[in-house]
């Protein structure tokens, strides 16, 4: 089985950011970011939010917008961490105020992107051949975690009767992709749209990652 890193990476970006006034101590407060680890749905992730200037200690919060589900700021050492639960783009500011008289604050943007657990990827995209159609796919776990995984392929007509086209179950381990999986089946003429579904659950935790791949044109089976 090959091993890969995830491709999915967090982005981070620094949108904006508002004047702050000057601490007790004299030097503006202000707010950095150290790079965070790469965000993926369902593997550990933590960014470190740092205060500069100003007068400790100082207090974090979440004015506008929501972390991805399943992160938390603490609120007294500016640490964002957890287990994403789910993929998305996700903006947030976040606010950073110090103990001084004055009680300057700053406030900073953040967009940042949590890559998918699983992926689908076409090895061979569906193609007709003859009365058939064949394929192969590759499933990436992309999670820290291993996975007991059900990949299903299925052929849908234009009037939404499904076909199978073909079916795995196995364990695919954390950070990794499973070997080429083949498909393909005779089946009957008409138009249809290749759905592959990938259905992975972490065993200790009960936790589901899910993930589809389907042709964006219909496959034409037409007598010759």
């Amino acid at each position: 089985m090959l091993a890969v890193t995830a491709r999915c990476a967090l982005f981070l970006i620094v949108l904006a950011s508002a004047a702050a006034t000057c601490g007790a101590q004299g030097l503006p407060l202000s707010m950095a970011a150290q790079p965070g680890e790469s965000g993926v749905a369902g593997r550990a992730y933590r960014l470190q939010l740092e205060a500069k200037g100003g007068t400790a200690p100082y207090r974090w919060r979440v004015v506008t917008g929501k972390l991805p589900p399943g992160l938390g700021l603490n609120s007294s050492s500016g640490l964002i961490s957890g287990r994403p639960a789910s993929a998305g783009e996700f903006r947030f500011s976040i606010q950073l105020s110090d103990s001084g008289v004055t009680g300057a604050h700053v406030e900073r943007e953040f967009v940042v992107v949590i890559g998918s657990a699983l992926t689908v990827d076409w090895k061979q995209p569906p193609r007709v051949q003859g009365d058939s159609i064949t394929g192969q796919v590759v499933v990436k776990n992309h999670t820290g975690n291993a996975l007991d995984l059900t990949v299903i392929v299925l052929a849908v007509n234009n009037i939404g009767k499904a076909f199978a086209l073909g079916y795995q179950h196995f364990n695919l381990k954390s950070e990794s992709a499973s070997p080429t999986i083949p498909f393909g089946s005779s089946m009957p003429f008409g138009d249809y749209i290749v759905h592959v579904d990938a259905i992975g659950e972490v065993a200790s935790t009960g936790a589901i990652y899910r993930a589809r791949q389907q042709t964006q044109t219909p496959l034409v089976l037409r007598q010759h």
